[in-house]
Protein backbone atom coordinates (compact mmCIF):
# COMPACT_ATOMS: atom_id res chain seq x y z
CA UNK A 1 0.00 0.00 0.00
CA UNK A 2 1.30 3.42 -0.87
CA UNK A 3 2.71 5.03 2.25
CA UNK A 4 1.27 8.38 1.23
CA UNK A 5 -1.82 6.97 2.94
CA UNK A 6 0.10 7.06 6.22
CA UNK A 7 1.60 10.54 6.58
CA UNK A 8 1.74 13.88 4.82
CA UNK A 9 5.23 15.04 3.87
CA UNK A 10 7.17 16.27 6.89
CA UNK A 11 4.43 15.22 9.34
CA UNK A 12 4.04 12.42 11.87
CA UNK A 13 0.26 12.32 12.38
CA UNK A 14 -1.56 9.50 10.61
CA UNK A 15 -3.82 10.37 7.70
CA UNK A 16 -7.29 8.73 7.66
CA UNK A 17 -6.16 5.97 5.27
CA UNK A 18 -3.16 5.35 7.51
CA UNK A 19 -5.44 4.93 10.52
CA UNK A 20 -7.44 2.29 8.64
CA UNK A 21 -4.25 0.48 7.61
CA UNK A 22 -2.76 0.45 11.11
CA UNK A 23 -6.06 -0.62 12.65
CA UNK A 24 -6.36 -3.53 10.19
CA UNK A 25 -2.83 -4.58 11.04
CA UNK A 26 -3.67 -4.42 14.77
CA UNK A 27 -6.44 -6.99 14.22
CA UNK A 28 -3.84 -9.43 12.89
CA UNK A 29 -1.37 -8.70 15.70
CA UNK A 30 -3.73 -8.47 18.67
CA UNK A 31 -3.90 -12.17 19.51
CA UNK A 32 -0.19 -12.80 19.09
CA UNK A 33 2.10 -12.69 22.11
CA UNK A 34 5.21 -11.60 20.21
CA UNK A 35 6.88 -8.27 20.77
CA UNK A 36 6.50 -5.88 17.86
CA UNK A 37 9.15 -3.35 16.77
CA UNK A 38 7.90 -0.37 14.75
CA UNK A 39 10.73 1.11 12.68
CA UNK A 40 10.50 4.54 11.06
CA UNK A 41 12.65 5.34 8.01
CA UNK A 42 13.10 8.36 5.74
CA UNK A 43 14.84 9.20 2.51
CA UNK A 44 18.06 11.23 2.50
CA UNK A 45 16.43 14.59 1.72
CA UNK A 46 17.20 16.79 4.74
CA UNK A 47 14.41 18.17 6.91
CA UNK A 48 14.88 20.99 9.39
CA UNK A 49 11.77 22.24 11.14
CA UNK A 50 11.22 23.30 14.75
CA UNK A 51 9.38 20.03 15.40
CA UNK A 52 11.73 17.79 13.39
CA UNK A 53 15.30 19.13 13.27
CA UNK A 54 16.38 16.05 11.29
CA UNK A 55 15.08 12.93 9.59
CA UNK A 56 15.96 11.01 12.73
CA UNK A 57 13.34 12.87 14.77
CA UNK A 58 10.76 12.56 11.98
CA UNK A 59 11.29 8.80 11.63
CA UNK A 60 11.13 8.34 15.41
CA UNK A 61 7.93 10.36 15.68
CA UNK A 62 6.28 8.33 12.90
CA UNK A 63 7.27 5.03 14.55
CA UNK A 64 5.91 6.28 17.87
CA UNK A 65 2.65 7.42 16.25
CA UNK A 66 2.10 3.94 14.79
CA UNK A 67 3.05 2.26 18.10
CA UNK A 68 0.59 4.46 20.04
CA UNK A 69 -2.18 3.71 17.55
CA UNK A 70 -1.55 -0.04 17.85
CA UNK A 71 -1.69 0.23 21.63
CA UNK A 72 -4.37 2.82 22.33
CA UNK A 73 -6.84 1.90 19.60
CA UNK A 74 -5.65 -1.49 18.37
CA UNK A 75 -5.62 -3.21 21.73
CA UNK A 76 -1.98 -4.31 21.74
CA UNK A 77 -0.26 -4.17 25.12
CA UNK A 78 2.21 -1.29 25.22
CA UNK A 79 4.73 -3.62 26.88
CA UNK A 80 4.92 -5.58 23.59
CA UNK A 81 5.76 -2.52 21.46
CA UNK A 82 9.13 -1.00 20.61
CA UNK A 83 9.39 2.19 18.53
CA UNK A 84 12.65 2.96 16.71
CA UNK A 85 13.60 5.72 14.30
CA UNK A 86 16.41 5.15 11.82
CA UNK A 87 16.17 8.31 9.71
CA UNK A 88 17.92 7.73 6.40
CA UNK A 89 20.51 5.31 7.85
CA UNK A 90 18.89 2.08 6.59
CA UNK A 91 17.72 2.67 3.02
CA UNK A 92 15.76 -0.02 1.21
CA UNK A 93 16.76 1.49 -2.15
CA UNK A 94 19.09 4.08 -3.63
CA UNK A 95 18.30 7.69 -2.77
CA UNK A 96 19.55 8.73 -6.23
CA UNK A 97 16.10 8.44 -7.82
CA UNK A 98 12.59 9.61 -6.92
CA UNK A 99 11.41 5.98 -6.89
CA UNK A 100 14.23 4.94 -4.57
CA UNK A 101 13.56 7.81 -2.19
CA UNK A 102 9.88 6.83 -2.16
CA UNK A 103 10.79 3.26 -1.13
CA UNK A 104 12.94 4.61 1.69
CA UNK A 105 10.12 6.66 3.25
CA UNK A 106 8.46 3.86 5.14
CA UNK A 107 7.46 2.33 8.45
CA UNK A 108 8.41 -1.31 9.03
CA UNK A 109 6.51 -3.49 11.49
CA UNK A 110 8.81 -6.25 12.75
CA UNK A 111 7.22 -9.15 14.63
CA UNK A 112 9.85 -10.56 16.95
CA UNK A 113 10.13 -14.07 18.27
CA UNK A 114 12.13 -15.44 21.14
CA UNK A 115 14.48 -17.07 18.66
CA UNK A 116 14.35 -14.51 15.82
CA UNK A 117 15.59 -17.28 13.55
CA UNK A 118 14.51 -15.91 10.19
CA UNK A 119 12.75 -12.99 8.55
CA UNK A 120 9.38 -13.29 6.87
CA UNK A 121 8.29 -10.16 5.03
CA UNK A 122 4.78 -8.86 4.49
CA UNK A 123 4.35 -5.78 2.34
CA UNK A 124 1.26 -3.61 2.55
CA UNK A 125 -0.03 -3.80 -1.02
CA UNK A 126 -3.47 -2.81 -2.21
CA UNK A 127 -6.06 -3.47 0.45
CA UNK A 128 -3.98 -5.36 2.97
CA UNK A 129 -0.99 -7.47 3.86
CA UNK A 130 0.23 -9.81 1.17
CA UNK A 131 2.89 -12.42 1.96
CA UNK A 132 6.10 -11.98 0.00
CA UNK A 133 8.28 -14.54 1.79
CA UNK A 134 7.33 -17.49 3.97
CA UNK A 135 4.02 -17.16 5.81
CA UNK A 136 3.82 -15.44 9.18
CA UNK A 137 4.84 -17.86 11.91
CA UNK A 138 6.60 -17.84 15.23
CA UNK A 139 9.68 -16.37 13.55
CA UNK A 140 10.44 -12.73 12.82
CA UNK A 141 8.20 -11.00 10.29
CA UNK A 142 8.41 -7.51 8.82
CA UNK A 143 5.57 -5.48 7.40
CA UNK A 144 6.59 -2.47 5.38
CA UNK A 145 4.31 0.52 4.98
CA UNK A 146 5.90 2.68 2.31
CA UNK A 147 5.31 6.37 1.64
CA UNK A 148 6.08 7.85 -1.81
Amino acid sequence: MSGSALFDSGRADLKPDGVVLVDSLAVRLRDMTNEVRIEGHTDSVPISTPLFPSNWELSSARATTVARRLSEFGGLKASRLIAAGYGESRPAASNDTQEGRARNRRVDIVILSAQSVTDSTLRMIGNGPEPVSPPLSQTTATTTMERP
